[in-house]
């Protein structure tokens, strides 16, 4: 008889009991980190006749958020040339200087130039190269900032390591680390370093 009773009392004490509640799924997993501008091939089919500057321009311009207002200065104030073979003055500059480099910027009389293999005329070396033009507005002050603040972030922002860690490149010199920084992280590049990017961000 006490059993009984007592079945009847856990029955109706469980009519009250609030059920458990169904575990729901874990936490998402963080995506994993990526470069925001992975390198892109060579194209060996393009020559210096067919390849398509204006559209490559375009598709850096796009691609890399390049401001509106500057872009009639980046298509027109640099003078950029698509060559098979680079010019003999180059090599008489710079006599150790590799034929088969993809591109080179300098500056001439006062005026930027871009010179570039057809194969590698795409939005990535575009954006190397015009780094370099952009790094040449910079102050000798801008560019001692721009190394303190490199020297902070190079191993501490998630992006930049990543970036290292795939093409270690930037880590040659100051002036390649601009430019490697602009051409594989583009506008996801650490604010700290956007104000070193005149015209470009």
């Amino acid at each position: 008889m006490i059993r009984v009773f007592e079945r009847i009392i856990a029955f109706i004490m469980g009519l009250f009991r609030r059920p458990e509640p169904e575990p729901g799924p874990g936490p998402m997993p963080a995506p994993a980190l990526s470069l925001p501008h992975p390198e892109e091939p060579p194209d060996y089919t393009q020559t210096a006749e067919t390849a398509d500057l204006d559209n490559v321009f375009d598709g850096w311009f796009l691609q890399w958020g390049v401001p509106p207002e500057h872009r009639e200065y980046w298509r027109h104030a640099i003078e950029v040339l698509v060559c098979n073979v680079y010019p003999d003055y180059l090599f008489q500059w710079w006599p150790y200087f590799n034929p088969d480099t993809p591109s080179v910027t300098y500056e001439l009389a006062g005026v930027r130039h871009l010179l570039i293999k057809p194969a590698w005329l795409n939005p990535g070396v575009i954006a190397h190269e015009q780094a370099h033009n952009s790094f040449a507005l910079l102050t000798l002050n801008d560019f001692a900032a721009f190394i303190i603040a490199h020297a902070s972030l190079k191993d501490t922002d998630p992006l930049v390591k990543l970036l290292y860690s795939i093409n270690p490149y930037g880590l040659t010199s100051d002036v390649e680390a601009h430019a490697e920084i602009y051409r594989y992280l583009g506008q996801s590049m650490p604010r700290e370093l956007k104000q070193f990017y005149p015209k470009l961000i």
